[in-house]
């Protein structure tokens, strides 16, 4: 076993069953040659995005690839090369000492160039997809590739490289264009006051005053660990804004160009009172909000339990919580694909997206996490997402491939009872399935999975979201779908009646199974599926419950309108 109490700067004295690091690109191509990338892996650089909630029973791969190169140069600008294990902050003063603008306002900022790519990381103005070209990596297989920044799905704290699929791709340098004439980025925060203090403008001096500024808001991790901003800043509609405006006259937020606005995180924290406090061993920093901090011998879970705790409250007063998206955590057929036995060309597929676990997904409103579904691949579903409240699980029939991971429940009853939300006959099975679970008196460890009844066409809420169970024909079979706000969910279905197609009327995202290209007695085939997509008119539409008779993934998905998409597993929809 390997500590990784030096890899994170939380300070979590966890550990990794196994450690590799390489310093070169040949070196990490051999380590893959050899078969020394062992699953599971975890691929990290300086620690400082993560939170170990437990021993890593895995492979924990680092970079330690330097160097920054000078590949071109003029009188206006710099290109530069930069190894993916080079510290961030190392790099910054590199471009400072040289003269060249656009990476001052990120100083200070914990982590290596590798994962600033990864994370797009940003502060003060500056993100740092405004000044990358390109990406170098290599994947799991050896295979070189240079994704341009217009491949790297840049947004908001986000990128490709954060999606499951990527998994098994590794940043091996990235390269930047950086500023030879004088240009900063002044107006945000206190920058232009604290300046004020100096006689001139320099590179050297605004550095100064931004390592100042957050050496004044933020903990040194190596006095007290923390990860920085352990919050991101929610995003929403305008109309949003202006209701909680109504309130909280006072509120700030910054313009986005596509209508909506961002809302600093660290306001609305401070505004409920938990700048400075304390769960435990764990707290809010008392000078920036948005940093949590380990007082001294916290557990992940210990931070997991602050962190719920803050969000609760965010929610509670103000409506608001990360923007809400949908992670499509399986979506594959009853059999799965590949489906046992078969070797096809989608089940030997050396492309991930053609690889779907059971059909469930994870919906997050701005008040509530709510599954739908839980099959038997939930455990293994949910492995790699972060460890949170779910406030409720959604059933649309009793089919085992729905309903066979409900035990899996147990560790997210820590946080509280998860209710299971049901129509009467799926309920009445699920007693006789899993007795153990709906007694009176439950053994301990039983998972407290409190059912509760509902019917077609009666909308119940969870917190403040609401939920319109819809009808939806599996065959011969009656089962449910799903609206929850501006989003519909279907599965298994064959048929639907009138009233359904009412019911989802004006919705913005539908997602909606789609078997395969042959017609089924009980599920919908492509054809029918396009049909139905159409007739609803959601602004996009999404495939799920696929089997291996879909077709390979890349192919079909050429093959469909613009607006249509076959998913994947890890799949994140934004609505």
């Amino acid at each position: 076993m390997y500590s990784l109490l030096s890899h994170n700067t939380f300070g979590i004295d966890v550990y990794a069953e196994r450690f590799q690091e390489y310093a070169s690109v040949e070196e990490l191509k051999t380590l893959i040659a050899q078969g020394a990338l062992t699953t599971p892996f975890l691929h990290i650089g300086g620690g400082s995005n993560l939170l170990f909630v437990k021993d890593y029973e895995g492979l924990v791969l680092h970079s330690r690839i330097e160097g920054i190169e000078v590949t071109e140069e003029d009188e206006r600008s710099v290109a530069v090369r930069v190894g993916a294990g080079v510290v961030w902050d190392d790099f910054v003063g590199y471009c400072v000492e040289h003269g060249w603008y656009g990476t001052e306002n990120l100083s200070l900022i914990p982590g290596e160039v590798g994962a600033s790519a990864v994370q797009n990381i940003g502060a003060y103005g500056v993100e740092v997809k405004d000044l990358i070209t390109s990406v170098e990596t290599v994947n799991i297989h050896g295979e070189e590739r240079v994704y341009a920044v217009d491949e790297c799905g840049y947004a908001y704290r986000d990128s490709i490289f954060k999606r499951p699929e990527n998994k098994s791709v590794f940043v091996t340098y990235v390269c930047f264009r950086l500023s030879k004439e004088e240009r900063y980025t002044l107006d945000y925060g206190t920058i232009r006051q604290e300046l004020e203090k100096y006689p001139e403008l320099t590179l050297p001096i605004l550095r100064k005053v931004i390592i100042d500024i957050r050496e004044s808001k933020l903990p040194d991790p190596k006095v007290m660990g923390n990860a920085g901003s352990f919050f991101m800043n929610p995003i929403v509609p305008r109309e949003k804004l202006e209701a909680l405006q109504q309130e909280f006259p006072r509120i700030p937020f910054y313009e986005l160009n596509d209508g909506r606005v961002k809302i600093p995180a660290g306001w609305m924290i401070d505004q409920c009172g938990w700048k400075g406090k304390a769960l435990g061993p764990a707290a809010v920093h008392d000078k920036q909000a948005l940093v949590l901090v380990n007082r001294g011998g916290a557990k992940g879970s210990d931070v997991l339990a602050l962190s719920d705790a803050v969000r609760a409250s965010v929610r509670a007063k103000f409506g608001i919580d990360i923007h809400p998206e949908v992670n499509l955590v399986g979506n594959g057929t009853s059999t799965g694909v590949p489906q046992i036995g078969c070797t096809c060309p989608v089940c030997t597929s050396a492309d991930p997206k053609d690889n779907r676990l059971r059909a469930s997904a994870i919906v997050e409103t701005e008040d509530a996490r709510i599954l739908i579904d839980c099959g038997p691949d939930f455990r293994a579903q949910v492995l790699h997402l972060p460890f949170e409240k779910i406030d409720g699980v959604l059933i649309t029939h009793e089919h085992y491939d729905h309903v066979g991971g409900l035990d899996d429940l147990r560790p997210f009853c820590r946080f509280g009872a998860v209710p299971i939300y049901a129509e009467e006959y799926v309920a009445r099975a699920l007693r006789l399935r899993m007795p153990y679970c709906f007694v009176d008196h439950r053994y301990p460890g039983v998972p407290d999975i409190p059912l509760q009844e509902i019917e077609v066409g009666h909308a119940f809420s969870i917190h403040h979201t609401e939920v319109v169970p819809l009808r939806v024909m599996h065959g011969r079979l009656p089962i449910l779908g799903y609206r929850i706000g501006r989003l519909g969910y279907i599965t298994d279905m064959l048929t639907m009646p009138e009233e359904s197609y009412e019911q989802l009327e004006g919705i913005d995202v539908l997602i909606m199974n789609a078997l395969r290209i042959a017609p089924h007695p009980t599920h919908q085939n492509l054809e029918e599926a396009l049909k139905v997509a159409e007739r609803i008119r959601a602004k996009e539409t999404y495939f799920i419950h696929m089997s291996h008779d879909m077709g390979l993934h890349k192919k079909v998905e050429k093959e469909l309108p613009e607006n249509i998409h076959l998913t994947y597993d890890g799949m994140e929809i934004i609505f």
